[in-house]
């Protein structure tokens, strides 16, 4: 049973938001299964089954990559860095901060998509058999997020995209939660769309006020979409 809140943030991921630690740590928790390469959120005793297999599992692997997690943390460092500066006597004056000195924030969002697309896509060629150097045509070949997410995708699943993520978030209310897929990639192609315009015609001025803290509040969102792909094209069923 999935345990989101109205708005699609996990529970323990909420507290952690509220708390100030680390939003990455909840990605620790989820290892794949040796035998059936489910994803799984991993027990606090072993051994265990696995819940897609019913393997029994005494030692689990680790899935979520190590950028990721970086990533996360350098997005919620920006997120919680104090602005200051010093005035002539060396005391501290600390400053309000406004949207554009968040601007980071909207550049790490948009890569965090981009590295978990890369992960899950050059998996899901690994998982295919596809040999080393076809994988890296196909990458470089396909190397914008909407030639992956468009023709790259639908040509290794046989699926477009939007249906999938309709699928998933389908499945996803099965199983009691509140995560819609397709409202989190409407996100990501705002936050796209800004991030372009940010490096392209220098607008750093005139993104939507809200979208920084929905960069923060979509990073489950994004997670939990790039696991739920894993499971429905990667692991064995």
């Amino acid at each position: 049973m999935c345990h989101d809140s109205a708005d699609g943030l996990d529970e323990g991921f909420r507290r952690l938001l509220a708390s100030g630690q680390s939003l990455a740590s909840v990605l620790l928790d989820y290892e794949i299964c040796v035998h059936c390469q489910h994803v799984y959120k991993m027990r606090t005793t072993r051994p265990y089954s696995c819940p897609a297999c019913n393997a029994e599992i005494h030692m689990g692997r680790g899935y979520t990559p190590l950028v990721v997690c970086s990533l996360i943390d350098l997005m919620q460092d920006q997120y919680r860095m104090e602005l200051s500066r010093t005035n002539v006597t060396g005391g501290k004056i600390i400053e309000q901060r406004k949207p554009h000195h968040y601007v980071a924030i909207i550049l790490l969002s948009c890569t965090l998509v981009e590295c978990w697309m890369d992960h899950f896509l050059w998996s899901l060629m690994v998982s295919r058999d596809l040999p080393k150097l076809e994988i890296d045509r196909l990458l470089s070949d396909n190397w914008r997020l909407a030639d992956r997410k468009g023709r790259l995708f639908t040509t290794l699943t046989n699926e477009p995209f939007g249906n999938a993520l309709r699928h998933l978030t389908e499945k996803n209310k099965e199983a009691g939660g509140d995560l819609n897929y397709e409202r989190v990639w409407a996100f990501v192609q705002d936050a796209n769309k800004s991030r372009n315009d940010i490096l392209h015609k220098g607008a750093i001025h005139r993104f939507p006020e809200d979208l920084i803290e929905k960069c923060i509040k979509n990073i489950h969102g994004v997670n939990q979409l790039f696991i739920s792909l894993h499971n429905r094209y990667i692991a064995k069923r």
